[in-house]
């Protein structure tokens, strides 16, 4: 259920492959293969052509010269999980090198929140309701914005990070995800 975000889009389905290797980026780290699958995102939902030798970095180029986003936001991670670079700030480092972009992490959790893969549709908007907000002294007035958050299920999560840019005075959001998981 998307109510901030002006729009989304998915590379892959959460299925098979994609799930595994999603899994075990978020379980065991794994920052080569959160590459990977960001490149692979980059080229599937923007259009950036493939990286003309291996460990090379995708090629974009903006149609028309016009960037279609200002910044790159990572969801940020719920309070009290782990440590260490989490699969939306891999992924928002990545998509900054190759889409040109710089990654702002103006966004914060300020209250705790449940792990969404057990709730129902009506818990998670609950879950996620004023769940983030602008850090201290970060502006996004005016700003277009590309949100980035490993999958997307419900779109509570994405959608609470929106209203919170938008609350900042974010003039677009678009949130973009290496998988949907469109069972829930």
């Amino acid at each position: 259920m998307f109510y901030a975000v002006h729009g989304a889009a998915s590379a892959y389905y959460y299925e098979d492959e994609v799930r595994q290797a999603i899994l075990l980026c978020k379980l065991h780290g794994n920052p080569w293969l959160a590459r990977e699958m960001t490149d692979l995102t980059a080229i599937c939902l923007f259009g950036a052509r493939p990286a003309g030798q291996a460990g090379g970095c995708p090629d974009y180029e903006a149609p028309g010269g016009l960037r279609p986003y200002d910044c790159i936001v990572p969801v940020p991670p719920r309070q009290g999980s782990r440590s260490g670079p989490r699969l939306p700030e891999l992924m928002a480092r990545r998509l900054g090198q190759i889409l040109h972009l710089p990654v702002c992490r103006d966004l914060r959790a300020v209250k705790p929140m449940l792990p969404q893969k057990s709730l129902s549709l009506r818990e998670r908007l609950l879950n996620q309701r004023d769940g983030y907000a602008l850090r201290s002294g970060s502006s996004v007035i005016g700003r277009r914005i590309l949100l980035v958050d490993d999958v997307i299920t419900s779109g509570a999560t994405v959608s609470a990070c929106a209203l919170a840019l938008f609350q900042g005075g974010a003039a677009d959001v678009f949130a973009a995800s290496i998988a949907v998981d469109e069972e829930h």
